[in-house]
């Protein structure tokens, strides 16, 4: 089939004008025979119709070629092309009995014995076919691995925090720069967002607090990390705020994009795209460094391991006077608290740092 689309009957027909005559043109058989053994092959290879369903693979292998996102209208096209297919073998059949090419070449090469060649080549489609559907398959099993991920994800975080539903910002989110349109960070700067309100700021804050306040630390190092995780932290919520609100439709950001579409710079509204979710993978990467800091000196203090890289407070028993009670045990459910946050977020974002956006 492909051989016949692609056959230059233009050598045949020119071979005919050059024969002079305005009517009735004509020429002599050896001028064309070379072209006419070639599209006799062709036509002998194509006698007996191939299956419906080698049809379908061959009509699915295009289609998947051309438009590998889109199957919406899979099946009408396939029914279109298997109409049109049974038009063109029956328009073959008809040349076929109706201008006997293998009678003719028999008089041309003077030989009674000639017969056209087979043509093969499904080898070659064969593996092509196995390439692209394999290739397909893979993708569609990464594809469903991710999506079940993120679901199981969007799920834990969910009953973490206490709350229906996803945590999502109330601007970056999908459709932000139009319809279809996707941002690369929302679930994490969602989670984030709403852990640090709601359980970092009036949960676990209190202890920590505390510890900033009147902690002693054995090594000068420890409290450098545990003010530099703590202030990253607190911190994270005005910058994911600022951010999100500079994408509301009178925000900066979005103020730009539509200035920018009235000049017809696409590049540029797509810069402005990854600038913006950069700029949110920056703060989630700081969070989350900021946040293991904050486990393993807190983990430190709790364990109490003199010597090693994080050690405890001098004064941890009597730390705070009377707001000192249980300290230690609270700060031990905090440790397993920011635990089970971090594990959520560096997830969330791993999974989201890969996905690809258009």
């Amino acid at each position: 089939m492909n051989a016949l689309t692609v056959f230059n009957f233009q050598n045949i027909l020119i071979a005919f004008a050059a024969g002079g005559k305005e009517e009735n043109p004509g020429c002599n058989f050896l001028d064309i025979r070379k072209n006419l053994h070639n599209l006799l092959d062709i036509l002998y290879s194509l006698n007996i119709s191939p299956s419906t369903d080698t049809l379908n693979a061959v009509f699915m292998f295009a289609a998947e070629i051309k438009n590998p996102d889109n199957n919406c209208e899979l099946e009408k096209t396939l029914k279109r092309n298997m109409e049109d297919a049974k038009i063109a073998f029956a328009d073959i059949r008809k040349f076929n009995s109706s201008v006997p090419l293998e009678s003719i070449l028999c008089l041309v090469n003077r030989n009674m014995n000639f017969h056209p060649a087979h043509i093969g080549g499904a080898e070659d489609w064969y593996a092509l076919f196995r390439r692209c559907w394999y290739k397909k398959f893979d993708l569609m099993m990464a594809k469903f691995a991710e999506d079940e991920k993120r679901i199981q994800l969007e799920e834990d975080a969910a009953l973490f925090l206490n709350i229906q539903g996803r945590a999502e910002l109330y601007n970056y989110r999908d459709g932000l720069w139009g319809k279809n349109t996707s941002v690369k960070f929302k679930g994490s700067a969602g989670f984030i967002k709403v852990f640090m309100t709601v359980i970092f700021l009036k949960v676990l804050i209190k202890p920590l607090k505390l510890v900033l306040i009147d902690g002693q630390f054995y090594k000068e190092q420890n409290r450098l990390d545990y003010n530099s995780s703590y202030r990253t932290l607190v911190d994270v919520v005005d910058l994911i705020q600022n951010l999100d609100n500079s994408l509301s439709p009178d925000g900066e950001y979005l103020s730009r994009v539509e200035n920018i579409k009235l000049e017809d710079k696409e590049e540029t509204v797509d810069g402005l795209k990854l600038f913006v979710d950069k700029e949110f993978g920056k703060i989630i990467s700081n969070f989350n460094q900021a946040l293991g800091l904050l486990i393993d000196v807190v983990s430190g203090i709790v364990q109490g391991d003199m010597g090693g890289v994080y050690d405890t407070l001098s004064n941890l028993g009597y730390i705070g006077k009377g707001e000192n009670k249980n300290l230690i045990s609270q700060l031990n459910d905090i440790r397993f608290k920011l635990d089970e946050a971090r594990n959520i977020s560096y997830q969330l974002y791993d999974l989201e740092n890969l996905k690809e956006i258009y």
